[in-house]
């Protein structure tokens, strides 16, 4: 079993990360500061403050607001839509190839990646 070490947190990688882990995360990101490099270009301060204010760092803020209606609907189009998780002629591909060489289904996160690296 794979993790990855945080300072003073581990999240656990064999499955989907809990919203937990995602807030500890989250809350140690936030409340890191970026040091001052040498290099001018690259900015230095707070994530979350870098993010939501960046005139304060002589940045440009490209957020724009989205409704709920349109993330509803780009949500819709996200949405698996049935047995395949991807278009049928290149699910059949990627079975030829994984029969061919061999190989298996994932049945883990690591696995997972490693099949999808191959294909």
């Amino acid at each position: 079993m794979r993790s990855v070490k945080f300072p003073g947190h581990i999240i656990n990688q064999s499955g989907v990360a809990t919203d937990d882990d995602l807030n500890r995360i989250v809350h140690l990101w936030n409340n890191h500061r970026i040091r001052l490099f040498r290099n001018q270009f690259a900015p230095c301060g707070r994530p979350m403050m870098m993010y939501k204010l960046p005139h304060l760092y002589g940045a440009q803020g490209h957020l724009c607001e989205v409704t709920a209606e349109h993330a509803h609907m780009c949500l819709e189009e996200c949405v698996q839509e049935g047995p395949l998780p991807c278009d049928k002629t290149v699910f059949e591909q990627c079975c030829l190839l994984m029969q061919e060489n061999g190989c298996s289904p994932a049945t883990n996160l690591s696995d997972a990646v490693l099949l999808y690296e191959f294909l």
